[in-house]
């Protein structure tokens, strides 16, 4: 499976200061990645642990070459579709 993960800061507008737009973040974020996994918005620090568990795209290409290599190793029948 292909993980392309994602975290989006969570951030609010204020008030204009002085003509110039001003925002700032609320302490919440969201972790989204392409395989279908979306939080919502959550507090940041819970946000960032499910990013850490999550694996990564490049832990998915790893797990992809490894899982070919054994399936495409001489003394092993490849794997039948399920």
């Amino acid at each position: 499976m292909i993980h392309s993960p994602t975290l989006v800061a969570e951030i609010r507008e204020l008030p204009p200061e002085d003509g110039w737009a001003r925002c700032e973040g609320t302490g919440r974020a969201c972790f989204v990645c392409c395989c279908g996994l979306t939080t919502g918005f959550i507090d940041r620090a819970e946000a960032i642990r499910v990013a850490k568990e999550h694996p990564d795209a490049l832990q998915s290409a790893q797990a992809d070459d490894a899982s070919q290599n054994r399936h495409n190793a001489p003394d092993e029948p490849p794997a039948l579709p399920r």
